[in-house]
């Protein structure tokens, strides 16, 4: 009798040694037939998953091996059914043990039996394998049958290809040298057990090569605990500690999991590990640098420009992320002859040597012989924008860093007063900006110049792939980006032991040609030059990069697990690289950590404030008050004085065009438009801005304390209620109420708007008398100091704001802290990110190295209702103004907003498309899709076309395979096309290509194409680049860069594909363009991402498509209450609410220099999204001018702190004249030209000592 056993795999080993297992059993006369499938294969494999179904049905006994749930295997829910209903032995073995008892009811079984099994599996190994297949064959053919004893082979040890395999570690220990570096390294039982082992004997053989020792251990996590400790911890412990010390200075992991995780079974639930428990801190505290074992093929960046597959990036990236792993390079792969064993990846396990050996030696040299590289960015060869970074006030952080690294025994000989000294002391040396200094005072003033001759070795040492690249984009080695005659400038500071230096440009500038034809642009020779000269010639141990973000992370390479042809590998060459980076920025600082090897310091965004009302608004507030008053009354005649009265002061504020309010309009009309007025007045004034800029590790203090305690708790925190709406409940006042109806009144005649206003400044005196007592919990629970009573919702409230936000805050220090620890060559822990305004103070406090989300996670139920009600919105809005429903749309995704959210956008997408996600039984992972009737959806499918970003197509694969089996679900629905558009429009396309000679096969492929984006390798949109550089005259220009970078399609067996024509054919008919924004921390004008993506759609659509179309931003930052406007509404409401407000300039201008380069990005960017959408009213630009230039008090603020800005700033109101953007007086030209020359001269004055001395 032949037995017959299928084999499941889910992200488990032990199929090989089955086989081998069946191969042995068959000379004692045993035959079995072994089905084997993977759960990789068999997602991707119908056909495939078919024939383990009837496999399953045939056999005599199933083995699903999973390292924790099945679910993970998205069509588990196809054979679930069948593994129920088979009459053959099931059994579903899950590495987590107290996983098992949820699938011990599916083995028809003894308890014995199913423990025997379980131990087979557990202890896994060749002999084990007979066990399991002799223990079926005594099953089948009677009790007699001998079956052997679980074999358990030693679970730990000691493993070194040139030693023993027995040693004993006492023994190995004597054979190191106490005078080198040691790493830890690790690895998984079953490589030691197998003899699979020679990606792991290359790795050992290689550290030691680069002068390190190396204490190789194996373990198997299926141990049984010591001492109630159970994982990793006991063999960190056993092998790597020396009682309270680190045998170790570095720990290299070849295995891929959460080992904080798995250590904390049992226990609190979520990935955030308290410190206490986190043993990669209590015992070592070294660095933990992950190396990928890639159990697929893997080809270095000549070859494919992909990345890792959905698989690998979760089990090899993710996991380790959350244990807060520095994400090192692949040294093992599989081949197409390896037989499925991992082969060494030379250059790979060559790079991981060089980064163990450089954060080795940074943890054991002194601080006093420390060298530090702090890198600020400086975008372009322009002083205004030095230490440019998304909310961190870079300048004066570094002060704060210098400070606290002299007294930590640094060697720092100078430290500035404040920022503004330091900036002084910075220009007075030598920085990206070149053009007004001489080559000799750049000779004198640099931090070093790089000869030819020495570049030429570096240039020489990489890739030949490489080489041609450079040379064919950017010349013969050195090239002209930064250089003067005697070599490349590297530019900067020295102070003491630390370089205060600029990343080097991508000089966009000198390459505009390659904005229309190659957005795969690699970076100058002095990119390259610049950072082997910090570490060959400054003989940098670390490089710091000054905040979010630079450009290193976006350089030309494979998305994650980079290859030495990658630029990022192939540039930092395994330096040291510690990186704050802004908490609210998931998706950004995941790529720094996989792209750069970068240790993330979270830091927090700017103080968020409540924008309220200011001095130019109070007579409209005023009037508007009174008329609501007097609405109800009899007073006609003063009402409609009041109705003149407000009109005239609408148009003075320019308010009738933010309102579309008819030039023409009688005051008897326009009354039926004054709740508009009060209504957009209202929901402005309560708009959260920023306030001021974040200064590294400094705890939020005085008013900034009170603005984020207010601002963290604006919304709902889980299921405590936002502070102002639980405090205005104790007093019978609902928030909400008075939000959707501010003209309306309270029972006590007061306005509602009034009221709100007034809660808000009872708060706020609250939260100042509280900061005051030090949040004194007998002052918090008493009712006379809030004035009203105290209801349960309120107290908790106070008891999340007492336990939760209040300390959180109050460890924003923490981000220092750990700066501190990361150049000690120390470990950092890890930690969650996001935006804390969106409800989410418990991913405080900052400082920590963050992590993102599980992409297989999202979207999550939650963020598919709110993505549903926001396109909802959107399809209301679009339909009361058009009068139909739109039949395609073009919509941006991000992967940080979906990293902030866990997917809105896509369950908006989806929902648009009619296609509901399915969820795992445990509702935390998403396992497929399923079409919605028609009946329930209640309108049409909507065409979605969607433009992904770099990031999300390394960060989210699977989300691109999600799109397109979307589209195919949709696509084959036997619908009418006035119920389907998706599908009429693909049958359209289908018949329209053949008939014009495309094949069918190909007409039927390109007509489902819905997800493009930048081609491999390659990061953005390219319109912010031609922006920022000036390269572009006419929005037909824009919308050309756009095609060119956005026209890449993904999915249906293509990865980047250039498929223009098709992504012409849908934009062109797109009837609306979507960009949402998940939070106010960050808004369209204070970056340049939005118009890079959205804008480029936008100038596209404009130019060759539907001159119609409506480009909408949805605003997410409260989950509950979302809202939609325009582009162009959203710049006015940015405008009202920010731009306008003195609160913001006060709190920018507390910033000095890199305060007003906010001034100098808001003017580029107001260019970017009226050059792209038509999106700035004249208004606007007249306003910047009034409150920026020609205010003589900020004028000569910033002709004192930042003059290069106040020129960069006058030089785009000039653009925005000459292209015709803005329609400026003769008065306001001559005015600015006064400014100019005035700036010109302010200029001169500050640059007289780079200048050639006749």
């Amino acid at each position: 009798m032949v037995l017959k056993i299928t084999n499941i795999s889910i992200q488990a080993e032990g199929a090989d040694d089955l086989r081998t297992a069946a191969r042995k059993l068959e000379g004692d006369g045993i035959e079995c037939e072994i089905f084997s499938a993977d759960y990789r294969d068999l997602d991707k494999d119908i056909d495939l998953l078919n024939r383990t179904i009837t496999s399953i049905s045939d056999s005599d006994m199933v083995i699903v091996r999973c390292m924790a749930e099945p679910d993970r295997f998205k069509r588990y829910s196809k054979i679930e059914p069948i593994l129920e209903s088979t009459n053959a032995v099931v059994l579903i073995f899950s590495g987590v043990e107290e996983m098992r008892p949820t699938y011990r009811p599916i083995f028809k079984g003894t308890d014995v039996d199913y423990l025997l099994l379980c131990t087979y599996l557990m202890y896994k190994g060749v002999s084990n394998e007979e066990g399991i297949i002799l223990w079926l064959n005594r099953r089948l053919n009677g009790p007699d049958v001998p079956i052997p004893e679980p074999t358990v082979p030693r679970q730990d040890g000691i493993y070194h290809p040139d030693m023993d395999r027995d040693i004993g570690f006492d023994e190995y220990l004597r054979t190191l040298d106490p005078n080198k570096p040691t790493v830890g390294m690790v690895m998984t039982q079953t490589d030691w057990q197998s003899g699979h082992t020679k990606h792991i004997d290359r790795m050992i053989r290689s550290l030691e090569e680069n002068g390190m020792n190396v204490i190789p251990v194996f373990y198997s996590h299926l141990a049984p605990p010591v001492n109630g400790e159970s994982g990793l911890p006991v063999y960190v412990r056993k092998y790597f500690m020396d009682g309270d010390r680190s045998r170790i200075d570095v720990l290299l992991l070849t295995i891929s999991s959460s080992n904080l995780l798995h250590s904390k079974r049992g226990q609190e639930s979520g990935f955030d590990v308290d410190i206490a428990r986190n043993f990669y801190k209590t015992l070592t505290d070294v660095p933990v640098i992950q190396a990928l074992c890639i159990y697929n093929r893997w080809n270095d960046f000549e070859e494919d420009a992909s990345g890792l597959d959905k698989y690998d990036i979760t089990i090899l990236v993710i996991r380790p992320e959350l244990d807060g792993q520095i994400i090192g390079t692949p040294m093992g792969c599989i081949t197409e002859d390896s037989n499925k064993k991992l082969l060494p990846i030379e250059a790979g396990i060559e790079h991981l040597s060089r980064m163990c050996l450089n954060w080795a030696m940074l943890r054991r040299k002194p601080a006093s012989e420390r060298k530090i590289a702090i890198i600020m960015y400086q975008p372009r060869d322009d002083s205004s924008c030095i230490g440019s970074s998304g909310g961190l006030d870079v300048q004066q952080s570094v002060v704060e860093m210098l400070k606290r690294m002299s007294d930590s025994g640094y060697r720092v000989d100078t430290i500035p007063d404040d920022g503004d000294s330091l900036v002084k002391l910075l220009i007075n040396g030598v920085t990206n900006d070149l053009n007004s200094q001489s080559d000799e005072y750049i000779a004198e003033h640099a931090a070093g110049i790089q000869s030819k001759e020495d570049y030429e070795k570096v240039f020489r040492s990489v890739p030949t792939f490489n080489q041609k690249r450079l040379v064919g984009h950017w010349g013969e080695p050195p090239g002209k980006v930064t250089t003067i005659s005697d070599g490349m400038v590297m530019p900067g500071t020295l102070d003491g032991n630390i370089l205060i230096t600029y990343q080097p440009i991508r000089a966009w500038g000198e390459q505009t040609d390659a904005l229309y034809h190659d957005p795969v642009l690699p970076a100058p020779h002095q990119y390259l030059g610049f950072y082997r000269w910090l570490k060959d010639e400054f003989h940098a141990d670390a490089v710091i990069h000054m905040g979010t973000h630079g450009s290193m992370e976006w350089l030309p390479g494979k998305s994650v697990g980079l290859s030495e042809k990658c630029e990022p590998c192939m540039i930092l060459n395994g330096l040291p690289d510690i990186y704050p980076f802004c908490i609210d920025n998931p998706g950004e600082g995941i790529q720094a950590k996989r792209r750069v090897e970068a240790v993330l310091i979270a830091y927090l965004n700017p103080t968020m404030t409540r924008a309220g009302s200011y001095e130019s608004l109070e007579k409209l507030d005023s009037l508007l008050r009174e008329y609501f008053t007097l609405k109800n009354t009899p007073n006609s005649s003063r009402r409609e004085l009041l109705c003149s009265n407000i009109l005239e002061e609408v148009r003075t504020l320019n308010l009738d065009e933010d309102l579309n309010i008819p030039k023409d309009i009688t005051t008897k009309d326009f009354e039926e438009r004054i709740l508009d007025v009060h209504t957009y007045l209202s929901d402005f004034k309560d708009a959260l801005i920023p306030d001021g800029l974040h200064v590294l590790g400094r705890n939020p203090e005085g008013r900034h304390l009170d603005e984020c305690i207010y601002s963290v708790m604006r919304v709902r925190n889980g299921d405590i209620l936002p502070l102002r709406t639980a405090f205005a409940g104790s007093m019978g006042i609902d928030v909400d109420d008075c939000l959707s109806d501010p003209g309306g009144s309270l029972p006590d005649g007061e306005l509602k708007s009034v009221a709100l206003e007034r809660l808000d400044g009872e708060l706020f005196q609250h939260l100042e008398e509280l900061r005051a007592s030090g949040y004194d919990r007998d002052l918090c629970y008493d009712p006379s100091f809030w004035g009203c009573g105290i209801d349960d919702d309120f107290r908790n409230a106070i008891d999340f704001m007492i336990d939760e936000a209040y300390p959180r805050l109050s460890h924003t220090s923490m981000e220092m802290d750990n700066l501190m620890t990361a150049m000690d060559g120390r470990y950092v822990p890890p930690g969650p990110s996001g935006p804390p305004t969106r409800g989410n103070v418990k991913i405080l406090p900052s400082g920590r190295n963050f992590y993102g989300i599980d992409p297989d996670s999202v979207p999550t139920v939650t963020a598919w209702e709110i993505g549903k009600r926001m396109a909802n919105q959107m399809l209301e809005r679009f339909l009361s103004e058009h009068g139909h429903y739109p039949h395609e749309i073009a919509m941006v995704i991000w992967a940080t907003d979906t990293m902030k959210t866990n997917g809105d956008d896509v369950g908006y997408i989806l929902w648009l498309m009619g296609i509901r996600p399915i969820w795992s039984k445990t509702g935390d992972l998403v396992t497929g899709l399923e079409v919605i009737p028609l009946e329930e959806l209640g309108r049409p499918r909507i065409d979605v076309t969607i433009r992904i970003t770099g990031l999300f197509r390394d960060a989210y694969p699977n989300l691109v395979e999600l799109f397109n089996e979307a589209v195919d679900l949709v696509a084959d629905l036997d619908e009418s096309e006035e119920d389907n558009y998706i599908a009429a429009n693909i049958r359209n396309d289908v018949v329209k290509d053949i008939s014009a000679g495309v094949p069918k096969d190909e007409a039927i492929q390109n007509s489902r194409l819905r997800v493009f984006g930048s081609p491999p390798g390659s990061y953005g949109g390219g319109v912010n680049l031609a922006i920022a550089t000036t390269a572009w005259k006419t929005t037909e220009d824009l919308a050309d860069i756009c095609l060119l970078w956005s026209s890449y399609a993904y999915g249906r067996g293509l990865y980047g594909a250039t498929r223009q024509e098709q992504f012409k054919r849908r934009l062109s008919k797109s009837e609306a363009t979507i960009k949402n924004m998940p939070d106010r921390e960050h808004d369209i004008l204070d970056m340049d991402d939005v118009f890079e993506y959205m804008g480029g759609l936008n100038a596209f659509v404009r130019t060759y498509g539907r001159q119609d179309a409506s480009f909408f931003i949805g605003d997410d930052s409260d989950p509950d209450k979302s809202k939609l406007r325009t582009a162009r509404e959203e710049c006015q409401f940015i405008f009202r609410s920010k731009v306008l407000n003195p609160k913001w300039l006060a709190g920018i201008k507390e910033h000095g220099y890199r305060g007003a380069q906010e001034l100098s990005k808001l003017a580029e960017y107001m260019i970017g999204w009226d050059g792209t959408s038509a999106s700035i009213d004249d208004w606007m630009y007249d306003e910047y001018c009034n409150k920026f230039i020609f205010d003589e008090d900020t004028k000569k603020w910033l002709e004192e702190k930042n003059p290069f800005a106040l020129m960069e700033m006058l030089k785009r109101m000039q653009e925005a004249i000459d292209r015709g953007l803005w329609e400026a007086s003769d008065e306001v030209k001559e005015k600015l030209k006064d400014v100019f020359l005035d700036t010109e001269e302010c200029i001169e004055d500050v640059t007289d000592w780079s200048r050639d001395e006749d």
